[in-house]
């Protein structure tokens, strides 16, 4: 940072006094206008990752996962990926995990039932996954979606753990999986694959909702940004720049729903501060906010994605394990069944998180 013109100062950082721990923690300070290009240089450089980069093997290319069932909203999802891959110049891969069939032990001819029924179920996989790809082939050649250079893969497990173990092997840049959309019978806390999903990857995830009225990424005006005002959206909003960094001038509302109103005062001054930093880093792009003083958060965000005709609706997350996931529910998974607005997921980390020496 320093040879990027960067004022940097460490401090060792303690964490807890009564830690037993024997590593030495830092923390490193930087002026606010310095933020954008130090976090750009985060990114370039990949300073806290440890997976080594795949990209050679594709020729420089980025690449697009998108996970299908063959269900009515997979299609979706594949237009949004070959959509986005053409923007960013990126390959597409469609994964198809076939659910792993176990049969009792005790129950007779258990070892030859498993046999055939794994076989039929991977040729109707196989099946399925060659219409969905002559259907591909059809519509680029109406100029319905992009040729773009594209593959298949079909895996056999739990969907939402064979998934997010094809992310670690194939690397992606982002995933992109289709969704119901709008549901009022389904609670949108316990259940769906795609929920679990993208609180299991740690990849920016692209839900695409069956009935979505966002039909070409050229064609979006209006984000919506959801912050809690943490550090980690930092990182997520520089993220979402890159991803969309094919389009200019586009609005991008930072939206905070306060649950405590005795601190509306000390948010709006937070609010403020973050607003002046993103202006001068991203002059190309018309930021404003919105600071929403409500009881609970998902409906309030709604309403404001429907009044202002948000096409993108962007959140930061983090990994989640089964606990958390049936009793803590993320703002991700009960949004999901709600709304048939665009939602893109990103993984936003703090910087002491990754400074430990």
């Amino acid at each position: 940072m320093k040879n990027n013109s960067i004022y940097v100062c460490v401090e060792e950082f303690i964490e807890d006094e009564k830690s037993t721990n024997t590593f030495t923690s830092y923390r490193i300070r930087i002026k606010k206008e310095d933020l954008n290009n130090a976090l750009l240089i985060i990114d370039k450089f990949n300073l806290f990752g440890s997976r080594e980069s795949l990209v050679e093997s594709d020729n420089g290319l980025k690449r697009i996962l998108v996970a299908v069932d063959f269900s009515a909203y997979s299609i979706n999802a594949c237009g949004a990926a070959f959509d986005l891959a053409k923007a960013i110049n990126a390959k597409v891969k469609i994964l198809n995990v076939i659910p792993y069939m176990q049969y009792p032990s005790h129950v007779p001819f258990a070892s030859r039932l498993k046999d055939l029924g794994d076989e039929t179920l991977l040729d109707k996989a196989r099946k399925k996954m060659l219409n969905l790809c002559f259907e591909i082939d059809q519509k680029i050649t109406r100029g319905e979606f992009p040729s773009i250079n594209y593959s298949y893969s079909l895996r056999e497990g739990i969907v939402d753990e064979e998934v997010c173990v094809f992310v670690k092997e194939y690397d992606p840049h982002m995933l992109v999986i289709g969704t119901k959309g709008f549901d009022e019978s389904d609670t949108g806390i316990i259940g769906g694959v795609a929920a679990d999903i993208i609180e299991c990857t740690n990849i920016p995830v692209l839900a695409v909702p069956l009935n979505s009225p966002l039909k070409d990424f050229s064609d979006i005006n209006h984000i919506a940004f959801l912050t809690n005002l943490d550090e980690r959206d930092y990182f997520s909003f520089v993220s979402l720049t890159h991803i969309l960094q094919f389009k200019k001038d586009i609005k991008i509302t930072l939206l905070h729903v306060n649950l405590n109103s005795q601190k509306e005062l000390e948010r709006q001054d937070e609010f403020h501060a973050m607003i002046k930093i993103l202006k001068e880093n991203y002059p190309c792009h018309h930021i404003d906010y919105k600071l929403i003083n409500a009881e609970n958060i998902i409906e309030p965000v709604l309403n404001f994605v429907s009044e202002e005709k948000v096409q993108l609706l962007s959140l930061n997350t983090q990994r989640r394990n089964l606990f958390s996931r049936v009793f803590m529910p993320s703002v991700s998974r009960r949004i999901l069944s709600k709304s048939d607005t665009v939602l893109l997921v990103l993984r936003g980390k703090r910087l002491r998180d990754n400074t430990r020496l």
